[in-house]
């Protein structure tokens, strides 16, 4: 700042030098003053004598100066450090709302507690409401912790210890609430206690979350030990497995026979089946798949192998990413036996039922047609009646023996691209005999866009077969109609459709119709013959190959049949047994 210049009265000949002094005096005096208040605002006017009063004032001057921008530095260096203490004050404040930790201090002489604003609504009052007292705080402990607590206090000002400990408060509405407390006591240099301080957290929430987990994992624990499956837990990263007791007791493995490895367990499992085992864990990962299902042998303590049944979730941490597998193993060993048994007696009933019934009816027809030589009328009917029961029982038996090889869950499905356009119409041309006969018009018209489509043929027979003859049966005589469609529907599936002016389904039976020889009343009084297995058999064929089956109906309007597979077709099956046809 440029200092003002002023003319100075020279000390001129004869003048008192004592006047000269007390008019600079006059001039520095008020500066000073100010000064001495902490006004560092003032300034000098510096004589132009070139004398000692002269250095004096631009001494004076540069003092004021530099004070003053000193003093405007620490200001603002004040300032900033105000702004910078009110918003960590903030940022505290907002960091213990969000974690619910309230901080506080007591003076130990005075016995006043200092709460922040959140160890306030921790205790439910309002933010700085009053004063609390260390009585007043003891008042808000529950009634079987304050004890406790009182003696925790205590034992803290004896040996200097921090502390940490669980209690309950109740507020002033009778809400409970669970808090955690940490602190320290500070003492003088004599070692007398001057005050404690420390963090109060609400973590109640924490509490109930960690009770519910612990119920809940006693749960685990109890269902585990109560079944004959091996649960496993599988860590995907550490690569170890944990076990439930089912390894010690149903597989004979003792304590110190498992590592808890992965590959422990790998080892265990029958060595033609675990390159199909890994690569199915492989595919969860690759796939994000939610379940991973599969069939093993795996081999228990005494080296015997038992066929397992795995189901299990995949687990996924916050990234997506597969963290564990958690399953279980059953042993299907008994179940693969009986299912083998059964696959050995359905050929034996196939063959020793089906082979006579076959030859009854070969029989019966060479006595129909004359070769044994000329029969009566009344002969032929019986006849007639022996080829027709025959024909009959071969199709019960037929159906009967689908029936059990699709739920034992045995059947082969190996789909080839197909013409369906021609598929259908060979069956319509093998239906044409009985639909003339019964005066029922046959209808298809084929869709040129369709591609070859995946379906294994022998499956697709019964559908359409069982579908058709329904069809036909129930219609009326020379006033009938059925009707075929196959298409590509909006989705990219092909929905095939069979539909008819019949008899229809009357409401009260179409929640049944799809159930083991379930025949609607109306049915059984328009053709008493059927076995109502057909529909039955189509619906499970159609959960097996990955389709679906509805009907639309009214009664004495006519059905229509639907069935849908995906764009892919028929899904693949592995699978010992074939289906036999619908008709002989």
């Amino acid at each position: 700042m440029a200092v003002p210049q002023k003319q100075s009265p020279r000390h001129a000949p004869g003048q008192p030098y004592s006047r000269l002094v007390q008019h600079h005096l006059a001039e520095l005096r008020p500066v000073l003053a100010s000064a001495i208040e902490g006004d560092f605002s003032k300034n000098l006017t510096i004589p132009d004598a070139d004398d000692d009063f002269t250095e004096l004032f631009r001494g004076v001057q540069n003092m004021v100066e530099v004070i003053r921008t000193q003093m405007s530095e620490l200001r603002e260096l004040n300032q900033t450090l105000e702004e910078r203490a009110r918003e960590r004050s903030a940022a505290l404040e907002e960091a213990q709302a969000l974690t619910h930790l309230g901080s506080w201090q007591w003076d130990v002489a005075s016995n006043v507690i200092t709460w922040s604003d959140e160890l306030y609504r921790i205790y439910g009052l309002r933010p700085q409401e009053r004063q609390v007292s260390f009585d007043e705080f003891i008042g808000f402990i529950h009634p079987d912790d304050r004890e406790r607590i009182q003696s925790t206090i205590y034992e803290v000002f004896q040996s200097g210890s921090a502390f940490n400990f669980v209690h309950r408060v109740i507020h002033p509405d009778g809400q409970v609430r669970t808090l955690r407390g940490i602190g320290k006591v500070v003492r003088d240099g004599e070692g007398t206690p001057l005050r404690m301080l420390g963090t109060s957290q609400d973590i109640t929430d924490r509490e109930a979350a960690q009770q519910a987990l612990q119920k809940s994992d006693e749960r685990f624990r109890t269902v585990t030990k109560a079944t004959h499956d091996l649960v496993y837990d599988l860590d995907l990263a550490s690569r170890t497995i944990w076990f439930n007791e089912a390894i010690h007791n149903d597989y004979g493995y003792i304590q110190g026979e498992i590592d808890n490895s992965f590959d422990w367990w790998a080892r265990r499992i029958h060595p033609d089946d675990l390159p199909s085992i890994r690569h199915e864990i492989l595919n969860v990962r690759t796939r994000r798949d939610q379940q991973w299902q599969s069939e093993f042998r795996f081999q228990k303590a005494d080296k015997k192998y038992v066929v397992v049944r795995n189901r299990a979730f995949v687990l996924y941490d916050q990234a997506g990413e597969p963290e564990r597998i958690i399953g279980s193993l059953l042993d299907i060993t008994a179940q693969k036996q009986l299912e083998h048994a059964k696959d050995e007696f359905l050929s034996l009933v196939s063959h020793q039922l089906r082979t006579p019934l076959t030859v009854t009816r070969l029989y019966s027809e060479m006595l129909s047609s004359g070769v044994a030589g000329p029969i009566t009328p009344d002969q032929q009917a019986y006849v007639s009646r022996i080829t027709g029961a025959s024909v009959r029982m071969i199709h019960l038996v037929s159906e009967i023996l689908n029936i059990s090889r699709v739920e034992l869950d045995r059947i082969k499905v190996q789909p080839v691209p197909t013409d369906i356009n021609r598929f259908i119409q060979i069956h319509l041309k093998e239906l044409t005999p009985l639909a003339r006969e019964k005066g029922v018009r046959l209808e298809f018209t084929p869709d040129t866009d369709l591609p070859l489509i995946p379906i294994d043929s022998d499956v697709f027979n019964l559908i359409v077969e069982n579908l058709l003859a329904n069809a036909v049966r129930y219609t009326r005589q020379d006033e009938g109609r059925v009707s075929v469609s196959f298409n590509c529907d909006e989705k990219g599936c092909y929905v095939l459709a069979v539909r008819d002016n019949g008899i229809g389904i009357p409401a009260a039976a179409r929640p049944y119709i799809f159930s083991r020889f379930y025949r609607a009343d109306n049915a059984v009084n328009f053709d008493s013959e059927g076995t109502g297995l057909g529909l039955y058999l189509i619906k499970l064929i159609c959960d097996t190959i990955g389709a679906e089956t509805w009907f639309e109906s009214k009664k004495n309007r006519g059905t229509t049949f639907y069935v849908k597979l995906p764009p892919c077709g028929m899904v693949p099956r592995q699978g010992r047994l074939a289906l036999e046809k619908a008709h002989d």
